[in-house]
């Protein structure tokens, strides 16, 4: 055989193994998606029957929290018709993040874990989420009920403070069937364990809460509302959508985060807001529990003369440059005045948080809150109500109840110094002093 045949043989034969190793290499990867596919139930609940709202349930992997965070976007679904037997459509492979390396990595079964006890959540290497976020407590059956941020998988829980044991105690978890369809078609990529933030309670029923997504390439938030049919003990969740969604975090945007609501004679207020544009307050359909003023157009960068600026306040953050640092605001109504309670600084670091409660008030809803030196809440103002004092660490999201008998009840979460950070819920009596300024005493629970 002469060299050039010799040659021409060999290029041949390169040519025909590389063919075959693509060719395996296609056959594999069809395997591996078919499999992914396989593995990811979807199950749509039909209408209860006195509701025509249908939830898309999706599964939720128990994954260690500490481990790993969704990056890619969260599947999508398409709407669902009541009528319509299709199945959904799932677009989009789940992609994760090592929280440690920042770089990809695969989710191992053997290292998948099933948290079974709430007081055992490792939310972060530092410190255990015990109670985040909490709502203010409305009384049921001689009760007393409010909700807190959902964590590994489940989307929101309820919570009951029992005062005679100076404890509070797990009630039972909203959305356990699954979450709503809005908050997967509409939002882009929330995380795996579909986890909702900062809830607001309004008559007991009622639930505003915050769905929220953020990356180092894109933030995205909204609001919606669920209405219990039922009741704290026995649920039916019905949901009604979404109220607000914000996409970025740039200065005067009102970012979706955070709700609390005010029925005030018959109309109810939204309050809302997290950085970026600092604190507003809008107009909801007491019907619908939605935007009173084109309660379609979602977004709050639309038309945002719905949405009304109150409270402002900057700080440096670690690298020396200023930003805004305000959220968790709550809309309380006494004896003629709206009081408007809100957090400076940051949470969620354990013992470093520095979150504090600052306070103005107003006799018109719309402001100025004023605090008690006068400044406007809009310019930086704000009375310190609560700082850290001992092993409360953080304190944020303010909440008072009226009991029975007429005394107030102030809630809210710290950080627990003598207990690792784990944040937990803490509860005070609160009296109005002469001027009508609110000032706390005693805790009620340990």
């Amino acid at each position: 055989m002469t060299p050039s045949r010799i040659t021409l043989s060999l290029i041949s034969f390169c040519l025909l193994l590389i063919f075959s190793m693509a060719c395996l290499t296609e056959d594999e990867s069809k395997n591996i998606k078919h499999d992914t596919d396989e593995s990811r139930d979807v199950f749509v609940l039909g209408d209860k029957p006195d509701s025509e709202r249908n939830l898309a349930v999706l599964p939720t992997p128990n994954t260690n929290e500490q481990a790993v965070k969704q990056i890619a976007p969260t599947p999508s679904l398409r709407e669902v018709d009541a009528n319509d037997s299709a199945d959904i459509e799932i677009d989009a492979a789940d992609a994760y993040e090592s929280d440690e390396y920042d770089e990809p990595t695969d989710m191992e079964e053997e290292e998948q874990e099933n948290y079974e006890d709430w007081a055992e959540i490792d939310e972060s290497e530092g410190w255990q989420e015990l109670v985040h976020d909490p709502s203010a407590f409305f009384y049921f059956d001689d009760r007393l009920i409010g909700y807190f941020s959902g964590s590994n998988g489940d989307a929101l829980k309820s919570i009951e403070l029992v005062l005679s044991e100076r404890i509070f105690e797990l009630h039972g978890v909203v959305y356990e069937e699954g979450i709503p369809e809005w908050s997967q078609s509409t939002l882009d990529g929330i995380t795996p364990e579909r986890d909702f933030d900062a809830p607001a309670i309004l008559d007991g029923r009622f639930i505003f809460f915050t769905v929220y997504d953020e990356n180092d390439r894109e933030i995205t938030d909204a609001i919606g509302v669920v209405e219990n049919l039922g009741d704290p003990d026995n649920p039916e969740w019905s949901d009604m959508g979404v109220i607000v969604e914000s996409f970025d975090e740039l200065p005067g945007t009102p970012r979706a985060m955070d709700p609390s609501v005010l029925d005030d004679n018959g109309k109810l207020y939204l309050s809302f807001g997290s950085h970026a544009g600092g604190i507003f307050i809008t107009e909801l359909d007491p019907n619908t529990k939605k935007l009173l003023k084109s309660p379609d157009i979602t977004e709050t960068t639309l038309e945002i003369d719905r949405f009304i600026n109150v409270a402002q306040h900057y700080e440096p953050n670690d690298e020396g440059e200023i930003e805004v640092s305000i959220e968790a605001p709550y809309l309380y109504k006494n004896d003629g005045y709206y009081y408007l309670f809100a957090n400076w600084g940051a949470c969620c670091s354990g013992i470093d948080s520095t979150y504090n409660l600052r306070v103005g008030r107003s006799d018109d809803i719309w402001g100025p809150y004023l605090d008690k030196d006068g400044q406007d809440m809009l310019n930086d103002g704000g009375t310190l109500f609560l700082g850290s004092e001992g092993k409360y660490i953080g304190p944020g999201h303010a909440g008072i109840v009226v009991t029975p008998e007429g005394q107030n009840i102030f809630t809210y979460h710290y950080y627990d110094s003598t207990d690792k950070g784990a944040s937990k819920l803490a509860a005070r009596e609160l009296i109005w002093d002469q001027q009508g300024w609110p000032v706390l005493l005693d805790h009620l629970i340990d």
